[in-house]
């Protein structure tokens, strides 16, 4: 798992994103160049990915075919029945998405998700370049999925490359509750249609913690980490 996903591993924490971002928002602000965080909204991230996509991410992988058949195992084998009004319905066959609560979900879900990871750092030009051997694509913890770009131009590739994985997966990204924020603090955001877009005075809660454009809002993250 790459290191830019933070959820469910063992060493690994999301305090790492939060002064990760911080730590770019103060780069780019102190360099006065052009550069964007877009916070990314995925409708029922957990239940709308297909299997058989799964399934091909995790041979790829290299996981070994006989942990892939008692995932598959697991996954088609299942019943579901609902109760509507003191009644339960006939037992329907799911077919996509994994169980809540179920203790391999995690998982699965990281791996699958894992590919647009990867498909974001095969285009890493409309990333945030750090310097000679680091760019900044995208910061992960579970479904929790921000894009970093360092113009509107790149953000807008990297809303393709998006639904590129969307349309193999099965996920579905709502576009309308997504938000993007300025990282420069001294520049504006332009104007996105169809995006939220946070003003100099605006704030967004990212991993729990306020980030903005504000002096105010770094006060909250300096505070909040100490």
């Amino acid at each position: 798992m790459y290191q830019v996903q933070k959820a469910f591993v063992r060493g690994r924490s999301m305090h790492h994103h939060i002064r990760h971002l911080a730590d770019i928002q103060n780069l780019v602000t102190h360099r006065g160049e052009e550069a964007y965080a877009t916070f990314l909204d995925f409708e029922k991230a957990y239940d709308r990915f297909n299997w058989t996509y799964m399934f091909r991410v995790l041979e790829k992988m290299g996981v070994g075919k006989s942990f892939i058949d008692w995932v598959h195992l697991l996954c088609t084998d299942t019943k579901a029945q609902f109760i509507f009004n003191a009644n339960i319905t006939p037992s329907i066959t799911p077919q996509r998405g994994v169980k809540q609560g179920d203790p391999l979900s995690a998982l699965l879900f990281l791996m699958t998700i894992e590919s647009l990871g990867n498909l974001l750092r095969q285009h890493e030009e409309h990333g945030i370049w750090i310097n000679d051997t680091t760019v900044a694509t995208g910061l992960f913890f579970a479904d929790d999925s921000t894009l970093l770009s360092e113009t509107t131009n790149g953000f807008l590739t990297q809303i393709e490359l998006v639904q590129v994985y969307c349309d193999g997966s099965g996920a579905k990204l709502n576009l309308s509750k997504s938000s993007i924020l300025s990282l420069n603090r001294t520049l504006p955001c332009l104007r996105i249609p169809n995006l939220t877009i946070f003003g100099p005075d605006d704030s967004v809660k990212y991993l729990c913690i306020t980030f903005g454009q504000t002096p105010i809002a770094s006060m909250v993250i300096q505070v909040s980490l100490d």
